[in-house]
């Protein structure tokens, strides 16, 4: 991001995380814990702040950018 923003994820309505950024810093953040329910698993991710030209060259607008997303699956989740 290029300004301090929080972005939230969500599955559905559930918050799994707020993560507070700093302006220009790449930071690292990991979820633990998550349980994927069975079918399909929908996630959001949302900015306090609307999204803006990084620079004067490029013309897209972005609120902040995801890289090197990395999903690990443990294992089934016990059962009920």
């Amino acid at each position: 991001a290029n300004d301090a923003r929080t972005v939230t994820v969500r599955a559905g309505e559930r918050v799994l995380a707020r993560v507070q950024l700093a302006p220009r810093v790449s930071q690292e953040t990991a979820l633990r814990g998550v349980r994927l329910e069975p079918g399909d698993t929908v996630w959001t991710f949302e900015t306090d702040k609307p999204a803006e030209f990084p620079n004067d060259y490029d013309r897209r607008r972005v609120a902040f950018s995801l890289r090197d997303l990395d999903l690990k699956l443990v294992g089934p989740a016990p059962t009920k």
